[in-house]
């Protein structure tokens, strides 16, 4: 071997030295300062999986996290509340969630909010990467991740890669400027959110008139997955309550997805209930921030009719 390949070999690998290096300290201290922070989406998250040990807790995505008012329903049930939900995140990202949960303790009620076409395939995402950061620490949720593509054990030989995305949030978030500014006010993960636009409103429930849920193709492994979340739930004995919350509208629109959650909820004796149009609510513009969310107020007047339904059973 001539001395410039030598010499060449031996950059090379003192190059890939440096760089692992750099990756290891860069990783660990995103590691250190992601579980440092206080407040905000990742911290909600960290507290979720580790900390909370509420009787009753809420699921699913930012309609989970707008709709599900933790006054009422502690006043009503006499319950201690926290809510899990998370904008974007389907129902693989919500079943990791509940195995790091039961593996902690046992709550008494779990509120499992889905939406409108919850198993379409072009609804499966890859959100479970927001998890990433627990691999390490909650094993049982490691099959979930590594669910994601084939090449998951490859990327992980990188500390950097579970903060993909994240490190402005984490740099962000271990100071003052983004609370200042007022973002992720919460109470116990609940986010409320104000009235939106009148005008903006009225047009969507004129249009609500004419729309209908178009064909979609339904993704098994959601399907299997919130199947998963039914039945531990059950073993677990816990009360699964699965409720798609309501939409802006002025009739009801029958979605295939509801009806698979609804067989799967008898087979495991949970509760569903389907409010995607509930008259008083859907069709009450004061009570919404756009088609999909409810405002604060909306929220109160949903979460009152849920936990009497939770208290008279």
């Amino acid at each position: 071997m001539s001395n410039n390949v030598t010499r060449f070999l031996y950059k090379l690998l003192l190059l890939g030295i440096v760089l692992y290096g750099l990756d290891f300290l860069i990783g660990r201290a995103l590691n250190h300062f992601f579980f440092t922070q206080k407040y905000g989406l990742d911290y909600r998250v960290t507290y979720s999986l580790n900390e909370t040990k509420a009787d009753l807790l809420i699921f699913g995505s930012s309609k989970a996290k707008h709709h599900y008012d933790p006054k009422v329903f502690e006043d009503s049930t006499h319950l201690s509340y926290y809510n899990t939900g998370r904008e974007g995140t389907n129902i693989l990202y919500q079943y990791a969630i509940l195995k790091c949960i039961l593996k902690r303790y046992q709550p008494k009620i779990i509120i499992l909010d889905i939406t409108r076409k919850t198993f379409s395939a072009a609804n499966a995402g890859e959100r479970i990467s927001l998890l990433l950061p627990y691999y390490r620490s909650h094993p049982e949720i490691r099959d979930l991740l590594d669910s994601k593509s084939p090449f998951e054990k490859i990327k992980r030989i990188s500390h950097i890669y579970p903060f993909n995305g994240m490190i402005y949030n984490i740099l962000a978030r271990n100071t003052t400027f983004l609370k200042k500014k007022g973002y992720d006010e919460n109470d116990r993960g609940y986010v409320p959110v104000k009235k939106g636009n009148p005008d903006y409103l009225q047009s969507l429930l004129k249009d609500s008139l004419y729309t209908q849920i178009p064909y979609y193709t339904i993704d098994s492994p959601s399907v299997a997955t919130f199947e998963k979340f039914a039945k531990d739930c059950e073993d677990a004995n816990v009360r699964l309550y699965v409720i798609t919350s309501p939409y802006i509208g002025t009739k009801y629109l029958a979605d295939p997805s509801s009806q698979i959650a609804k067989s799967i909820c008898e087979k495991h004796k949970a509760t569903f209930i389907d409010d995607s149009f509930l008259p008083g609510i859907s069709d009450n513009l004061d009570y919404f921030r756009d088609g999909d969310h409810l405002d604060d107020e909306g929220a109160a007047a949903f979460s009152k009719q849920i936990a009497g339904v939770i208290k008279r059973r």
